[in-house]
């Protein structure tokens, strides 16, 4: 009797160990914040779509929050993905899809926003997204989160690219006669802002074609990433056809395993059972 005991609280530890060693199929999910132009004059109208891929499934998004240079940009219009419904209130944007079909890439949200008229300089506005919390359709561990996003537009109306005011350079030259020294202390002032502004024309095209670039690379990652679980996906298809159809899925093997430990552990119970009454 002493035996069977020690049986039993051997398979129920094993069990106890084997059901904490499972692992866990995490959802993993890139976003990309892409605008329809990197650069707009004032007046203009302009799209960013906020796109996102998981693999696993995309059931909804929590708790999505956005924000923009508000002196620069006016929001024209909010417009949810195709295949979502907003289950959120007032800032609060909370995402669920309405769609049966899985869905892996989809645009989830669209803003269209408008440069503020009364620029009159260039200078560049900036649109950004919180931390994306994505509800997959893995049953384990389905919450992926993905670091905010963020894209930038430059305005820049036509004529004017410098960043300070036209200067007035049409003075009347008996004036600057009569003045006398002043007339060259004003030359200096003049040369220095002429020289401050093309400095600050140069900082602002250096800082514009970086965010052009920073814009191609996000983009050049996001068809890669999109490749890549293409060839992923097709790779997967070829090698579950060439499987036998009975293999079992990932959320039901934890439980299939713990089920044939608990029947071996009965059989060899019952098996020992009878050898001692053969043996008595």
């Amino acid at each position: 009797m002493k035996k069977i005991i020690a049986i039993l609280t051997l398979t129920l530890t094993l069990l106890i160990v084997l059901a904490g060693s499972m692992p866990n199929f995490a959802a993993t999910a890139i976003a990309n914040l892409h605008s329809s132009s990197l650069t707009v004059k004032p007046g203009e109208t302009f799209t960013v779509v906020l796109s996102v891929n998981c693999q696993e499934g995309i059931n909804g998004v929590i708790g999505l929050t956005y924000n923009y240079d508000k002196d620069k940009l006016d929001l024209v219009s909010e417009k949810i993905g195709t295949n979502y419904t907003n289950l959120g209130t007032g800032d609060t944007i909370d995402l669920i899809t309405n769609s049966k079909n899985k869905l892996t890439n989809e645009d989830i949200y669209i803003f269209e926003f408008k440069a503020k008229e009364t620029i009159k300089s260039q200078t560049i506005a900036n649109i950004s997204t919180g931390d994306i919390k994505i509800d997959s359709d893995e049953a384990s561990n389905s919450e992926a989160i993905v670091k905010g996003q963020k894209t930038s537009i430059t305005i820049k109306p036509e004529g004017n690219t410098d960043s300070e005011e036209p200067r007035e350079e049409t003075e009347n030259p008996k004036e600057q006669e009569k003045e006398g020294g002043e007339t060259e202390q004003e030359k200096k002032e003049t040369e220095q802002e002429k020289t401050e502004t093309e400095q600050e024309k140069t900082e602002t095209e250096k800082e514009t074609k970086e965010n052009e670039k920073n814009n191609d690379k996000k983009n050049d990652l996001t068809s890669q990433n999109t490749t890549r679980d293409k060839n992923n996906s097709n790779k997967k298809t070829a090698e579950d056809t060439t499987k036998s159809k009975s293999q079992l899925p990932k959320t039901g093997t934890q439980k299939i395993i713990i089920g044939a430990i608990l029947i071996l552990s009965i059989i060899a119970t019952v098996a020992y059972v009878a050898y001692r009454k053969m043996k008595f």
